[in-house]
């Protein structure tokens, strides 16, 4: 247990443990198994409370887009990085983007992510 805590965050196991919990009580009271739960119940993980989300100032995002004009040697990186800021997409949902996720609707540009519809003002339908 202490080895699989060094590769993933403690939630993420936590939810995993709720799993194999979960089969030690059915194994025990459902299927008549001889398993003692209890011992199961009895490991507990720390979860951390989730941290406060931290936002990105504006001073900062135009000095990145500065330092990429500047330093960058490929055209697109510019756009890209003010089209990830202005709609809140991460790289692999820029990168996986396809036409027909994107459109124009009430006269701002949208595009549509894994998860919501995100606009280029920061808000989402």
């Amino acid at each position: 247990m202490r080895q699989r805590l060094k590769t993933i965050k403690p939630s993420t196991f936590d939810r995993y443990w709720c799993t194999v919990r979960q089969a030690a009580y059915f194994a025990e009271y459902e299927w008549k198994w001889q398993v003692d739960a209890s011992l199961f119940r009895m490991v507990k993980v720390k979860v951390p409370k989730p941290t406060k989300v931290k936002r990105v100032h504006d001073d900062i995002v135009q000095q990145l887009i500065a330092t990429a004009n500047e330093y960058s040697r490929v055209p697109w990186l510019v756009p890209v990085t003010e089209f990830a800021v202005a709609t809140g997409l991460r790289r692999n949902e820029i990168a996986d983007l396809k036409w027909g996720r994107c459109g124009l609707r009430y006269s701002r540009d949208q595009c549509r992510g894994d998860k919501d519809w995100v606009s280029s003002n920061h808000s989402a339908d």
